[in-house]
This record gives structure tokens, C-alpha cells and sequence, in this order.
């Protein structure tokens, strides 16, 4: 049992599809004993096999898992508090996600007090290209992923704002890593605005991005300018959750 967590942490650790000889380099696991803890753990369903051929990557039922999980225990937890925090500051709901392979899955999410939102629930899963979250956790993957989901993830057009284009996004995440934060505006919905800023390892600026932290909400109740406005906030909430998450840290 030990041997399989430590196959699992070390296929989400590496951030993109991982061959079967790089996780028995990695763990120092014998390649014909990896290759039974794989083969277990891919009929279990929490392992996939992903792209390229004969590579790894987390499978569907480790994903539900982990939302149920996470669903179950995080209410009164640390984590929801933080998020319930910055929900009491901006007004608006926010949200707290993790990139899901071809797409941005939530992880929590607190709902704002007014009456119009849009409902989404832990466990939904939003488009990459046309969120803010989606957007900030695609732009810090490792070059070869990122890359790869360009070249491959199917990018429908939502609304006339929609960017679809290769190029333009990759021009896109470049600034998005200037700038420290992704927006979208009205790109997955008409009169739709949200922010999303990178949750890092431990919270340090040169932490791994682990997760991604957003507002979303009807443009004319928060457009981009006051969005942008509560960003000092948001980069709070993001260090302070990127240090909750540090499980070999002091948090």
C-alpha cells in the first residue's frame, strides 16, 4: 500500500503524463514490481494511461476521490475559511481548482450572497481556454504540456471573446506569468468577468503551482478594473492556501 501512494503522489508531482521507467527511476522501484503496482492500479481506475502512448497520468476514480474527499471534510476547514474570507471581502463567489487534464476541475468553491450567481458545485469541471482558472493553471504548466494541450485540446468558440487560437494564447500565458493573474472577460459567457491568481507550494513566489484561486462574477456588478482592484487579496488568500497545502511545511 505504501509503494502504490508513493507511485500515486509521484504521477501527480510530476505535473504531466509520466512513463512507467521514469516512475521506478524516480521511486527506486524495481521496473517488474512497478509494473504491477501500475497495471493494479490503472484497473482500479486511479491511474489512466494518457498521451503520449504508455505514459501515466491520474485516473477518473482517483479525481472523484479526491473531490469527495476534499467535498466531505473542508467545510469547517482551514481551506474553506480562507476562501470564505475572501468571499466576505469581494462579495462574490470564489472558487479554489486544480487543472484536471483537459480541463479546470473545482475543488471548493463558496458562493456569493446575491440572488443572480452562477451555480456551479465541487467536483464541476470549466473549460481551460475560456476561464480565468483555467487559463492561469494552463499558463504555468511545464512548456512540453502546455504545448501539448495546444496542440491537441479541442477550444470551441463560447462567446465573441472566446480566444481559440494557438498562438494568441500561448502570447496569452506569457503575460498571464508577466502579470501574476489571468482574467476572463465575457469569454465563456456573455457579461460573465472573472480573476484567477496561481496558489503556489507553501506559498512562496517560486513555489510549484499547485492550484488556482478565482472570483467570477456578472459584469456589471464587478467589471475587470474593480476585480483587479481586489488583487492584493487574492494573492493573500493564494499564499496563505499554498501554505496550508505544504504538507512537508510548517502550516
Amino acid at each position: 500500500m505504501a509503494r502504490a501512494f508513493q507511485v500515486l503522489e509521484t504521477v501527480i508531482d510530476a505535473g504531466m503524463p509520466i512513463s512507467v521507467a521514469e516512475l521506478a527511476e524516480r521511486t527506486q522501484i524495481p521496473k517488474p514490481t512497478m509494473h504491477r503496482l501500475v497495471s493494479n492500479l490503472v484497473a482500479e481506475g486511479l491511474l489512466r494511461m494518457g498521451a503520449p502512448s504508455n505514459s501515466l497520468v491520474p485516473g477518473l476514480r482517483f479525481t472523484s476521490l479526491l473531490v469527495r474527499v476534499q467535498a466531505g471534510s473542508w467545510p469547517d476547514g482551514p481551506v474553506r475559511a480562507v476562501i470564505r474570507t475572501l468571499v466576505d471581502d469581494i462579495r462574490e463567489t470564489c472558487n479554489f481548482g486544480v487543472i484536471d487534464r483537459d480541463a479546470a476541475l473545482y475543488l471548493d468553491r463558496v458562493e456569493c450572497d446575491w440572488p443572480i450567481r452562477v451555480r456551479y458545485g465541487p467536483g464541476s469541471r470549466v473549460p481551460l481556454h475560456a476561464t480565468a482558472i483555467g487559463k492561469v493553471l494552463w499558463a504555468h504548466l511545464p512548456a512540453r504540456a502546455r504545448r501539448r494541450l495546444l496542440d491537441t485540446l479541442p477550444r470551441p468558440v463560447m462567446t465573441a471573446n472566446t480566444i481559440t487560437d494557438s498562438d494568441a494564447l500561448e502570447e496569452e500565458f506569457k503575460e498571464i506569468r508577466r502579470r501574476g493573474y489571468a482574467i476572463n472577460h465575457s469569454e465563456s459567457t456573455d457579461g460573465l468577468i472573472g480573476l484567477a491568481v496561481p496558489v503556489r507550494l507553501g506559498g512562496t513566489d517560486d513555489g510549484k503551482v499547485i492550484a488556482g484561486v478565482s472570483v467570477h462574477a456578472p459584469e456589471s456588478r464587478l467589471d475587470i478594473p474593480g476585480a483587479i482592484n481586489h488583487l492584493d487579496r487574492f494573492f493573500i488568500a493564494a499564499r496563505d492556501l499554498g501554505r496550508l497545502l505544504d504538507a512537508d511545511g510548517e502550516a
